[in-house]
């Protein structure tokens, strides 16, 4: 169990009282494309490379997190904060209590270089992680549920090595793309997909 700046954080176990507020916020926040069986992903974190953690204000369940490590790199796989407590600071605490606890961190978003229905959402989710201390690194992850952008507290990625990161996760699939963007402007054609 983890503390910092009054949030405790904690892994999300087989049994947990919070089970369903779990759930469901891993559901609403995710469309149905984007996400594994809930049960995969504590199956997986039994892994001591990944980690499924729920976060509480006091007592009080604010948000989820999936991370995969590799060597000294994390992904940010899932984040989520309860919809009824956003813009209250607990998302910039979370990934500033991430950044202190990882050396690298990297983190994936819907990309903003689709012609898509939800653009403008995507672009405050850019900037929110922009004010949190990431960039945006110019490379992409492809794969089933559509294009990603790659943003990480470091400038570059390694290709090879965010694959392989990956592959700890997703190892069943071969279907992924990690490559960089050939210019700002390239575009991607995309409907929104709802969950």
């Amino acid at each position: 169990m983890e503390i910092y700046i009054g949030l405790r954080v904690k892994e999300v176990k087989f049994i947990d009282k919070d089970y369903k507020l779990i759930r469901d916020l891993y559901n609403n926040a995710f469309p149905k494309i984007e996400r594994f069986p809930i049960v995969l992903l504590k199956l997986f974190a039994m892994k001591p490379n990944i980690e499924f953690l729920s976060v509480y204000d006091n007592d009080v369940f604010c948000g989820i997190l999936y991370l995969v490590n590799y060597k000294d790199k994390t992904l940010i796989y899932y984040f989520a904060v309860r919809s009824d407590l956003r813009s209250r600071g607990y998302g910039s605490k979370i990934l500033t209590w991430i950044k202190q606890e990882k050396k690298s961190v990297s983190l994936i978003m819907e990309t903003v270089r689709e012609e898509c229905d939800n653009l403008e959402q995507r672009l405050k989710r850019r900037d929110f992680y922009f004010r949190n201390g990431f960039i945006d690194t110019g490379y992409y992850l492809k794969d089933h549920s559509g294009t990603f952008d790659i943003l990480s507290t470091e400038s570059e990625v390694d290709a090879e090595e965010f694959i392989k990161m990956i592959k700890q996760f997703t190892f069943w699939t071969n279907n992924i793309e990690v490559g960089k963007f050939d210019t700002e402007e390239k575009v991607y054609n995309c409907t929104m997909i709802n969950s």
